[in-house]
């Protein structure tokens, strides 16, 4: 049996200009059924980047709360995903712009049937969804888990003023948030007012919202 190849070969082969041309479905085979298992060892120890409590968080959330869907934007490959198939009876839509990805995710979950992969910009796909389908679930608890947020690409302003336009009771995950007081937990800051926390929000404009975090100290 050959060994599994490591990520370092897997990223020398990615960053060359050839791969990089292939259409993106082919880099999507490629990464899913020659490099998934170095793949997996990558992305940490599983959904939600490993992190146990916010599991627990989201269990006690899909306990506590009759979910009609849940929404994710940002698939990446697809690990928290899959969490929410095993927790979750219902419909889930993930979004995911990166083609790539996409292509990787839609074909590693394409036996989870109440699963729908989409490649769309978050904030086109929230508009187009939202026209499909919020007469029928404005009125109900839809869980929003909010992660397309990539380098200097950050549409959650965007991503939330659909979302509080147009449900009555949404309940959002914020991913790479900044806990106060807490430096241990990690949070996406891009600069020039880009940085994902409190204040970020006050650009909403809107009051009625109450905004909760982890209790467990990093």
């Amino acid at each position: 049996m050959r060994p599994s190849p490591s990520i370092w070969l897997y990223n020398k082969i990615y960053n060359r200009k050839l791969f990089k041309m292939l259409p993106s479905v082919w880099r999507g085979v490629f990464d899913l059924y020659i490099f998934r298992g170095v793949l997996s060892s990558s992305l940490g120890e599983g959904a939600f980047n490993g992190q146990v409590h916010i599991q627990r968080i989201v269990c006690e959330l899909l306990n506590g709360f009759q979910f009609a869907q849940i929404i994710e934007t940002g698939t990446y490959r697809g690990v928290t995903t899959r969490y929410f198939y095993n927790k979750f009876s219902k419909e889930i839509y993930t979004v995911e712009k990166n083609k790539q990805f996409y292509h990787y995710s839609r074909l590693s979950m394409k036996d989870l049937i109440s699963v729908h992969c989409i490649n769309d910009d978050s904030v086109s796909f929230l508009q187009q969804h939202i026209i499909k389908d919020v007469g029928q679930t404005a009125d109900k608890h839809v869980l929003f888990y909010l992660d397309a947020h990539w380098e200097k690409y950050l549409p959650l302003l965007e991503e939330l003023k659909i979302i509080f336009t147009y449900y009555k009771h949404p309940i959002i995950i914020i991913d790479d948030f900044q806990v106060p007081d807490d430096a241990g937990y990690r949070f996406d800051d891009y600069g020039s007012e880009k940085k994902i926390c409190i204040e970020y929000l006050n650009k909403l404009n809107k009051k009625n919202y109450y905004v909760f975090f982890p209790a467990l100290n990093s």
